[in-house]
């Protein structure tokens, strides 16, 4: 008898390749959990392949027909976000992910929640974002909502595997606030307002240390206190600079700058 349900179970996720297949109980011959797991299976496979309507046929039937199935019904509530995030719908998948993270704070998908969330946040960033018009125009809304939402994951969950792209991820979204902060600061240090170019460049490594703009927002930052007349500044930032730049070939301006 296992031999003959497995071959059944095996019959229908052949035919899954050619055709998708309605949802079913298997006339009972296997436990709610095992038929509540194929259908959910069918329906990650159906929405990987993009039909997304027979997807969420096949998550329906199991909400409908195995409703103590508590763990099978989390995963339910998790995969429809996942249809909505296939379709580039990340507003709405955040919205759903959110509900799960409140409605189920135990369950064991909670990781995944938190990270699908600060995934969307992530990918609403406009892929256009730093080309027109200047970044220091931009609205920054959806950056900082994955900066936070990634933080968040990458402060609770160390133990994710989905730790390393998340940490890949925020290490993104660090360089274009720090991009955005550097595009504001070196308008000013071109317009030669040497103030509020260090205060953006200062606002930069502030917020923003070890981002790929650290170094040029340092050397800025020495320089324009050096036209500034600041020497105490100049003297400050400069040791920052060579403390942590020193084989830079432009250690030999903030040396200038600093008369060594």
């Amino acid at each position: 008898m296992i031999k003959k349900n497995f071959l059944m179970l095996l019959f229908f996720s052949t035919l899954f390749i050619g055709c998708l297949p309605n949802p079913t109980n298997f006339d009972g011959k296997f436990s709610p959990k095992e038929v509540a797991d194929k259908n959910l299976n069918w329906a990650i496979e159906a929405a990987d392949r993009g039909y997304f309507e027979e997807a969420r046929g096949y998550l329906e039937f199991i909400k409908k027909e195995y409703p103590y199935e508590l763990e099978i019904q989390e995963k339910v509530q998790i995969v429809y976000g996942d249809i909505l995030m296939i379709q580039e719908n990340y507003i709405d998948a955040i919205e759903v992910y959110q509900t799960f993270v409140k409605r189920y704070p135990e369950s064991i998908f909670i990781s995944e929640a938190h990270f699908k969330t600060a995934e969307c946040y992530y990918l609403e960033i406009p892929s256009d974002f730093f080309i027109l018009p200047p970044p220091y125009e931009r609205d920054k809304d959806s950056i900082l909502q994955a900066r936070d939402a990634l933080m968040f994951f990458i402060g609770n969950f160390p133990q994710s595997t989905q730790i390393e792209k998340a940490k890949k991820m925020h290490k993104q979204v660090i360089d274009f606030l720090a991009e955005f902060e550097y595009y504001v600061g070196n308008f000013y240090y071109k317009q030669e307002k040497f103030q509020g170019a260090a205060w953006r460049f200062e606002t930069l490594i502030s917020l923003y240390p070890n981002s790929s703009f650290e170094e040029d927002a340092l050397l800025k930052i020495v320089l324009s206190y050096s036209n500034l007349n600041s020497i105490e500044k100049v003297n400050h930032f400069g040791k920052i600079y060579l403390s942590r730049f020193l084989t830079s070939p432009n250690t030999e301006s903030v040396k200038k700058a600093m008369k060594l």
